[in-house]
C-alpha cells in the first residue's frame, strides 16, 4: 500500500481546528449574513432586469 502524502494545512483549516466555539459562531453568523445579502440582491438585480419570455 501507498503511503499518503500529508495534505497542506491552510489558514482556513486552522482556523476551523484550534477557533473557539463562540469564535466559529460568529464566523458562521457573518457569513450567513453577507451570503444572504448578497442573494437578496441578486435576486433584486434579476427582478429589474426584463425577461425574455415578457411579452
Amino acid at each position: 500500500m501507498k503511503a499518503e502524502k500529508p495534505l497542506h494545512s491552510t489558514s482556513f483549516s486552522e482556523f476551523f481546528r484550534s477557533a473557539s466555539s463562540k469564535e466559529k459562531k460568529n464566523t458562521y453568523k457573518i457569513v450567513l449574513q453577507k451570503a444572504t445579502e448578497s442573494q437578496l440582491q441578486t435576486l433584486k438585480d434579476a427582478e429589474r432586469q426584463p425577461t425574455e419570455h415578457a411579452r
